[in-house]
């Protein structure tokens, strides 16, 4: 079950995502009412007698979309335990994406970064430790490489898209605390502070991301989207995407050297 330690950071990574994976798509939380899962059945995606608009039109009858729920969910526990993950990380992703356009209005992209996520978790070495099911490595060096990158990629992505708008202005602070979602810290994000804390953000999400690629600064950045991540569950409960940040950041934990080959 523990494989190769060159690759552990890999499962060490998959395994935490694959849980984050279950309980926002599955109503394992239901018991503790978080926001993310009220106004359904837990099940993300089940079919219900609501209006949906689906994506460039792909509507699929109501049997199959539940039959996918299953499916995805089916998967997701098979990329938990390491159970033919490179055909469950597709399944799970593919399904859920395929859960997803059915209601063009119900995408976020959290959950376009947990499906994503699964997908590349299937296309990686990371079965090759920490699973119940060992596979043999393919490209350890280049499987560490893909999943630090893209994980890098996400916080210089967000970035980029605050760049893109009025993030720095002010006004993306006032309009998320005018619709109470900053409830908790409303006193403190005023008018004169909120461009500010806005500009920080940036700066921090680009500086994670750069520092994240570079080992001499990994340790720092690495404490950086830790804090950064508490810091918003405690501001605002952005969904998952948290939870799914400190598990996909399990890939920059310092992997063993290749196991040697016993004669």
């Amino acid at each position: 079950m523990i494989g190769e330690p060159e690759v552990r950071p890999l499962g060490a990574a998959r395994i935490a995502f694959g849980i984050v994976f279950l309980l926002r798509t599955t109503p394992l939380l239901a018991v503790f009412d978080p926001p993310f899962l009220r106004g359904g059945n837990g099940w993300l995606g089940w079919p219900d007698a609501g209006a949906h608009v689906p994506v460039l039109g792909l509507a699929l009858p109501s049997a199959v979309v539940a039959m996918l729920v299953v499916v995805r969910t089916v998967a997701a526990l098979g990329l938990l335990l390491g159970v033919r993950t490179r055909v469950c990380g597709l399944v799970a992703g593919i399904a859920g994406y395929l859960v997803l356009a059915q209601d063009a209005f119900g995408y976020f992209h959290h959950l376009h970064m947990l499906y994503l996520g699964a997908i590349l978790f299937a296309v990686v070495d990371a079965d090759a430790a920490l699973a119940l099911r060992l596979e043999q490595t393919r490209s350890p060096r280049s499987s560490l490489v893909l999943m630090r990158v893209f994980v890098a990629s996400i916080y210089l992505w967000a970035a980029i898209g605050k760049l893109a708008s009025e993030w720095g202005t002010g006004a993306a602070l006032a309009m998320f605390r005018e619709s109470g979602a900053l409830e908790r810290v409303a006193s403190v994000i005023t008018p004169e502070s909120a461009a500010a804390i806005e500009v920080g953000v940036v700066a921090g999400e680009l500086a994670i991301g750069a520092g994240l690629l570079w080992p001499r600064t990994r340790r720092v950045a690495l404490a950086g989207a830790l804090a950064l991540h508490v810091m918003f569950e405690i501001v605002a409960r952005v969904d998952t995407i948290g939870w799914q940040m400190c598990a996909l950041l399990l890939v920059f934990t310092r992997s063993g050297p290749p196991r040697r080959a016993t004669p």
